[in-house]
């Protein structure tokens, strides 16, 4: 079973790591500090992976974490993130952008926060170039730096990017620092394999219309 996590903190960076970042790549929380996890699993399977920015790496365990949440008003709300992934390699915590989106809540970029269907806010974030920083009560809103050093193929980041179309994600690449895209080094007619799921979006049903 393999996991996805966009970003990924430096090696021995000191940065961010009691900060949560929204990663809308990411298919679940992550976190890397055992001392988070209320409850805890160990992982006993060596064939699951997380694919990170950089590399792929077997998690450690999984569990609980608890989160105090800030709002745009200062005050403050407590959630629990159930499946969080224990990832030691990541350098920093991930808040899944889908995991979000499954449980209702939306990111609405005019007010820089989170909110559910009805318009409650969740909580405050802030965002730099290459990041979006949730506001919570252990950390600040000073900007941190995080970006995918390893380039992707096109059809990840054509998923990341929520099947955006091609063309569009190679001029995001162009605009958006630490993305880059990977070149195949031997390119073939047909570089880009067709995605199933924009091919089902797109398909038109014919209504028979004989009695």
């Amino acid at each position: 079973m393999t996991f996805l996590a966009s970003f990924r903190a430096a090696p021995n960076s000191r940065y961010g790591l009691e900060s949560w970042l929204l990663d809308t790549g990411a298919s679940h929380h992550m976190s890397w500090d055992r001392r988070l996890f209320t409850e805890y699993t160990e992982n006993t399977d060596p064939n699951q992976s997380v694919q990170t920015a950089n590399e792929s790496v077997c998690p450690a365990g999984k569990g609980t974490i608890k989160v105090t949440l800030v709002k745009t008003d200062d005050s403050e709300v407590t959630v629990n993130l159930t499946d969080v992934i224990h990832l030691p390699q990541l350098g920093t915590n991930l808040l899944s952008g889908v995991k979000m989106h499954q449980k209702g809540v939306f990111i609405n970029g005019e007010t820089q926060t989170l909110q559910y269907e009805n318009r409650e806010e969740l909580c405050q974030y802030s965002t730099t170039r290459t990041s979006m920083r949730i506001r919570t009560k252990r950390g600040s809103l000073s900007p941190q730096v995080f970006r995918a050093v390893q380039a992707q193929p096109m059809e990840l980041w054509h998923r990341r990017l929520g099947h955006l179309s091609y063309e569009n994600v190679r001029k995001t690449a162009m605009i958006t620092e630490g993305m880059e895209i990977k070149r195949d080094p031997q390119p073939k007619p047909t570089p880009i394999k067709p995605c199933e799921p924009c091919a089902l979006a797109k398909s038109v049903r014919t209504v028979s219309r004989t009695p």
